[in-house]
């Protein structure tokens, strides 16, 4: 792959997290080096698509040389089960 190729695959990235996460410009453009994330801020109910999310997210973020620390318990910020 050429650097032509991984820049456009990145762009690519960025721009899918961009359209679904409305704050990530926000984010990226605070000078800090970690990005604080709860548990339940993406696929608290384990959504492959929002899991997708996740994983790009943290791909671009880490690009961007920010770290990801992820916090909280699981579900921790939704009801309890109801069964």
């Amino acid at each position: 792959m050429t650097r032509a190729e991984y820049d456009g695959r990145f762009e690519e990235l960025a721009s899918f997290v961009r359209t679904k996460c409305k704050q990530f410009d926000e984010l990226v453009s605070v000078e800090a080096d970690v990005v604080l994330l709860h548990q339940d801020a993406f696929a608290a109910d384990l959504n492959t698509e929002e899991l997708l999310l996740l994983g790009s997210f943290i791909k671009v973020l880490g690009h961007m040389g920010k770290e990801v620390r992820i916090i909280g318990r699981c579900r921790g910020t939704l009801t309890p089960f109801t069964d």
